[in-house]
């Protein structure tokens, strides 16, 4: 549920965007039209046409630009450094062995490896995991946590 509100929140953006861009070329075009007919400046057309094909090639850029982004994936650095703090001050962590944050359009994917204690019981990492990728999902933007555990090799990776 809260995927497809987010997904619905990124397409009502792009599509409030189109809307206001074709409404203004609308409004340009028959302020144009008008002008045109009462004076003697007809250029004024061609002008605002290119003013509308220049909002219009904004609108397809910018539709083409986050749909690559979401297709391709993006690290966010930014929210990955936020990440690893959060998971660094969780005493059970010793050490993050991988730590990648996707961003795909407005969704961040975040795949987590972390070194543990090799002596704690299967249900004490269970609780290990479901406390951090409760923490982790709780970030903005946040709709897929993957945690994978390794023993403790006594080698910081993470600094």
């Amino acid at each position: 549920m809260e995927t497809q509100q987010i997904n619905f929140l990124f397409l009502s953006d792009l599509v409030f965007m189109e809307d206001l861009i074709a409404t203004i070329g609308g409004i340009l075009a028959i302020l144009t039209i008008i002008i045109a007919h009462f004076t003697d400046f007809l250029q004024i057309e061609g002008i605002v046409s290119i003013m509308i094909g220049l909002m219009m090639f904004y609108v397809v850029g910018r539709v083409f630009l986050e749909n690559a982004r979401g297709a391709i994936g993006e690290t966010d650095d930014e929210m990955r450094l936020h990440i690893a703090g959060i998971v660094r001050a969780d005493q059970a962590v010793r050490d993050i062995q991988r730590l990648g944050v996707i961003k795909e359009g407005e969704h961040l994917h975040v795949e987590l490896e972390i070194e543990i204690d090799p002596t704690l019981t299967i249900s004490e990492a269970d609780e290990i995991k479901d406390r951090l990728a409760l923490l982790i999902y709780a970030q903005k933007g946040v709709t897929d946590v993957i945690i994978e555990f390794d023993e403790d090799d006594q080698v910081l990776e993470w600094t």
